[in-house]
């Protein structure tokens, strides 16, 4: 009878543990499983909040005197001077460069730019172009953006706009999106000349800068 017993006690033991044993690694399993949903989920959040973070945040939304707008005829016209203050060591766009301000135009509008070097040491270019931020010392080819968007010869210092020289650019700004104006000239653009140049959507347009 002891015999029986004993052996039911241990029969019942063994299925307890195993049991218990079960119960244990499901709920690991389980704990993994959340830790891993949580792991994904901050990815996909920091994957988000990245997506809405290139661009540092920027005030109001103004036209400028530089910049002349006629809604009927949807077109913009800018006067963009390089060199405009001693900023970035006159490596700017109107006084702003290494991103601190954004040129709004909308959707479906034609852009002239006149573009003048006011810099006395050194060739400048325009360009409104599809790359982003870190840019490389030197460009091996142009991502213009909008087909004309880019002043003559602006990937080199001896082509590009000369110290006292002006050039004029005209596109269409036809696909509402992020871009940047920029410059070409080796080692330009890496040093800090560029800003933020975004086409709407919604019909919004004008200067925004960090400042404001």
């Amino acid at each position: 009878m002891r015999k029986i017993l004993t052996a039911g006690t241990a029969v019942l033991f063994s299925l307890t543990a195993a049991a218990c044993g079960g119960g244990g690694q499901g709920n690991q399993q389980a704990a993994s499983s959340d830790m891993s949903q949580q792991a994904s989920g901050q990815q996909m959040a920091s994957s988000d909040s990245g997506m809405s973070g290139g661009q540092a945040a920027m005030g109001q939304l103004s036209v400028p005197d530089w910049m002349k707008v006629d809604k009927s005829d949807k077109t913009v016209t800018m006067d963009i001077t390089a060199g405009e203050s001693q900023a970035d060591n006159g490596w700017n766009y109107n006084g702003y460069f290494n991103g601190d301000a954004t040129i709004v135009v909308p959707e479906g509008y034609k852009v002239t730019i006149n573009f003048h070097n006011k810099d006395q040491a050194n060739p400048h270019s325009l360009a409104i172009s599809t790359d982003k931020p870190p840019f490389p010392a030197t460009f091996q080819e142009a991502h213009l953006a909008f087909t004309g968007a880019e002043t003559p010869g602006s990937m080199q210092m001896n082509t590009a706009t000369q110290p006292g020289q002006s050039a004029s650019v005209t596109f269409t700004a036809d696909k509402a999106g992020e871009y940047v104006m920029l410059c070409h000239v080796p080692a330009h653009a890496t040093t800090g000349m560029w800003i933020h140049f975004n086409v709407s959507s919604n019909g919004d347009i004008g200067l925004q800068t960090s400042q404001s």
